[in-house]
C-alpha cells in the first residue's frame, strides 16, 4: 500500500443521519411536525426514490393536486403571458409585471370554472 496505514474507521463514516444535522436546521422542525415531502413519485422507467411509505398518506395526493396547480399557473404566464424573459429592468417593475401576469391568470381562471359550472362568467358574482 503507498501511504501510511489508514484506519478504516477514519476512511468511511457510517454516523446517523441525525448526528450530521445541526440542532437549529429547519429540517429537524419539518422532521417534528411529520410533513410529508413535497416531491413527484418517478414511476417511469425506473425505481423512484420516493416509497409507498411516503405516497400512501391522503396528504401527499392533496400536495400533488396543488403542485399542479401552482405549475399550470407558472406555465402559463410564460408562456402566454410572456413572463419567460423580463422585458423590464428593477425589482419593482419586474414584479409589478408578474403581480400583472398572475391576476390575468386568475381572471381567466374564473371564466374557465364559471363556463365548467354551467353559467355565464357574467353572471358570478365576486
Amino acid at each position: 500500500m503507498r501511504g501510511g496505514d489508514i484506519q478504516q474507521s477514519q476512511l468511511f463514516s457510517y454516523g446517523s443521519l441525525e448526528d450530521r444535522i445541526p440542532p437549529d436546521h429547519p429540517l429537524r422542525a419539518i422532521r417534528a411536525m411529520k410533513a410529508t415531502p413535497h416531491v413527484a413519485q418517478n414511476d417511469r422507467h425506473r425505481r423512484s426514490a420516493i416509497g409507498a411509505r411516503t405516497t400512501r398518506h391522503d396528504g401527499y395526493l392533496l400536495s400533488q393536486r396543488r403542485r399542479k396547480l401552482v405549475q399550470e399557473a407558472f406555465g402559463w404566464m410564460t408562456t402566454i403571458a410572456l413572463q419567460r424573459k423580463p422585458r423590464f429592468r428593477g425589482l419593482a417593475r419586474v414584479g409589478l409585471m408578474l403581480n400583472i401576469a398572475a391576476a390575468a391568470y386568475n381572471l381567466v381562471r374564473i371564466r374557465n370554472l364559471s363556463v365548467q359550472a354551467g353559467r355565464s362568467p357574467r353572471e358570478s358574482k365576486i
